[in-house]
């Protein structure tokens, strides 16, 4: 998925918990792994003309924003009573729960298994096998993927016309000469 599927199915996978926190900040959650290792795995791509495996460390597009070690960062400060960090932390939760789904569709990757427990399973994330950030677009057009954006988009129309409802129709007020 990209981002319509994380934020549509992660707030709604989010829900029974989220009641009394701030949308915007369970919003990032469900994107903040991809806004941080995506552009992170791009840029040293453009600087070095590497990629993948003959990058290093940062061999991917899952690397350290999809670790556990970024979510107790931020987890220190929901256990402290941060409402914002208990909605990044939730967020970024579903996020990895939503990548690693999407890893039992493709068997030969264990790309979030390997950023997520970094460095216990091992002091090397996943080496993308693309070149570019095309090679990578199209490789998300595979059903999962595809699906999860569809299916994201949908909940989130589906907020915004629950959420259109509820909203008192402004009438035009009338003066009284």
């Amino acid at each position: 998925m990209i981002f319509l599927g994380h934020i549509g199915i992660g707030k709604r996978m989010a829900k029974p918990w989220s009641a009394k926190l701030p949308v915007g900040w369970l919003v990032l959650g469900t994107v903040l792994p991809d806004l941080i290792d995506k552009p992170l795995y791009y840029a040293f791509v453009a600087i070095t003309g590497r990629s993948g495996a003959d990058l290093g460390l940062i061999s991917g597009t899952r690397t350290v924003g999809h670790t556990f070690l970024l979510v107790g960062l931020i987890g220190i400060f929901a256990w402290r009573g941060s409402p914002k960090a208990k909605a990044l932390v939730l967020g970024l939760l579903t996020h990895f729960v939503l990548d690693f789904i999407g890893d039992l569709f493709d068997p030969m990757r264990s790309s979030t298994l390997l950023a997520a427990f970094f460095p216990l399973l091992g002091a090397h994330f996943y080496a993308l096998p693309f070149h570019s950030m095309k090679d990578h677009l199209a490789a998300k057009l595979n059903p999962y993927a595809l699906g999860g954006e569809v299916v994201g988009a949908l909940l989130l129309f589906q907020d915004w016309r629950r959420k259109k409802r509820q909203l008192p129709a402004k009438r035009p007020q009338i003066s009284k000469k």
